[in-house]
């Protein structure tokens, strides 16, 4: 992307994203806050379009997608909870059809992301009514990726009993298999981790939230989502992600 973004005339190099990444792994947003600091858009959200970095735009470059099925499959394989993130997000592009999601279910998904701000009030009483009838778990999440974005730390969070049938489910590393709910650790495997963390009181957090220093986190399901993954078995189109 940054090879092309310099071929359209702007300034960007890979030491400036790297830096914006800092420890994190590099990705699109943080190309995007390059653009930002080099005033080539007003901000992140103004880099996400056609004529930069969103799907399909001049400077974006295809990835490797796995399967979402073959996704669950390793997660679950590992002891982790799948969540699909905001799956009818019709401001992100391509929505999840609900007969994709009823194969995903199928397949072993553990739920699906409905309070998240992409989706009014509308969307979310479909996501419900349809969880309910596949008998999947419904989540929260404020999708927060830090500062650059405009939502907020903990502006929709996943109900406490149901993130506490979250960690039941769990038997990998994160969280500490147990009872569940407001005394487990906060590294189930959601949509949103994060903010999954948010929705349990504080004075119910435990003192170390990383329990077991050095092991590397599990991998959150947003490898599993609507707008980024295709999967021909599950009736997911191709994106061009």
């Amino acid at each position: 992307m940054v090879a092309k973004l310099q071929e359209l005339g702007v300034p960007v190099t890979w030491e400036q994203v790297a830096r914006i990444a800092g420890d994190g792994s590099v990705g699109r947003p943080h190309v995007a806050e390059a653009l930002v600091e080099l005033g080539v858009v007003p901000d992140v959200s103004g880099a996400f379009t056609p004529e930069w970095l969103a799907d399909g735009g001049r400077a974006y470059v295809e990835k490797h997608e796995l399967d979402p099925i073959d996704a669950i499959r390793l997660v679950k394989a590992a002891g982790g909870v799948t969540v699909f993130a905001h799956p009818l997000a019709v401001k992100r592009g391509q929505v999840l059809p609900e007969a994709s999601m009823a194969r995903l279910a199928e397949a072993g998904l553990d739920g699906i992301e409905v309070d998240h701000m992409d989706h009014d009030e509308a969307t979310r009483a479909r996501l419900r009514g349809l969880a309910k009838e596949l008998g999947l778990l419904t989540t929260g999440s404020s999708d927060y990726h830090g500062s650059r974005k405009t939502c907020r730390l903990g502006e929709y969070t996943t109900d406490p009993e149901i993130y506490g049938e979250i960690t039941r489910r769990a038997s990998g590393a994160f969280p500490v298999p147990g009872a569940g709910g407001a005394a487990e650790p906060f590294r189930a495997l959601t949509a949103d981790p994060v903010t999954a963390a948010a929705a349990v009181p504080a004075a119910s957090r435990p003192a170390r939230a990383h329990p077991h220093p050095g092991v590397t986190p599990p991998v959150r399901l947003r490898a599993v989502r609507g707008r980024h993954s295709s999967c021909p078995r599950a009736g997911i189109p191709h994106s061009g992600t």
